[in-house]
Formats: C-alpha cells, sequence, structure tokens
C-alpha cells in the first residue's frame, strides 16, 4: 500500500467522525495562533534593534530623535503624532525620475 492510500485513509477517519475533525481543526488553530502569537514575546527587543540600526543612517529617520521615537510607537499613536507634527518622511529627498513608457521608447525610435 502506498503513502498516499494510508493518508487518504486516515483523512477519510477524520472526515467520518466530526469529533475527530473538530479536534484536529483546535489543534491546527492553536498552532498557528502560537506562530502569531509567540514574536510578539519578542517584539520590544527587535524594535530597539530597528531603531538603533536605522537611527542616523536611513534618510526617513536622521539623528532627530523625534523622527526615530516614532518606530517605538504602538501605530496609533505614530499616526496621531505624524499628523499633529506634520511629519513629512519625503522632505529633503531628491526627486525621481519619471518612470520611462512605451509612448517614450516609440518616441525615441522613430526619431531615428
Amino acid at each position: 500500500m502506498s503513502i498516499t492510500a494510508t493518508l487518504w485513509r486516515k483523512h477519510w477517519i477524520l472526515e467520518r467522525n466530526s469529533i475527530l475533525l473538530l479536534l484536529g481543526i483546535l489543534i491546527v488553530i492553536a498552532i498557528g495562533g502560537l506562530v502569531e502569537v509567540v514574536p510578539l514575546f519578542y517584539l520590544k527587543s527587535t524594535i530597539e534593534k530597528v531603531a538603533a540600526k536605522l537611527e542616523g543612517r536611513h534618510w526617513m529617520y536622521p539623528a532627530s530623535a523625534s523622527r526615530a521615537d516614532a518606530i517605538r510607537m504602538c501605530a496609533d499613536c505614530r499616526v496621531i503624532t505624524m499628523s499633529e507634527q506634520k511629519f513629512d518622511p519625503f522632505v529633503g529627498v531628491p526627486e525621481r525620475p519619471l518612470p520611462r513608457t512605451t509612448e517614450d521608447y516609440l518616441r525615441e525610435r522613430d526619431k531615428k
């Protein structure tokens, strides 16, 4: 008997017995919940590492303390603070060139 046939037989048992299927679903949800929740216990240390790496080295977070503090805030507080301070992350950033379109390439080809 192949492995696939064995797995289908076990799957058939779960589908026939609703209590076992419910138990399996609960186990899968519990494991998924743990995968989502456990990293939150390490979040504070992770935020501090990211803030230390970005502060003064990234264009959006110059050496000013107020911008780096935005990383450490919760999402709601960050939005309120940024709107009150008129926080514009793109101030001082050079303008990017416009993307080239198909029309640009065709116009260039027709000129030749």
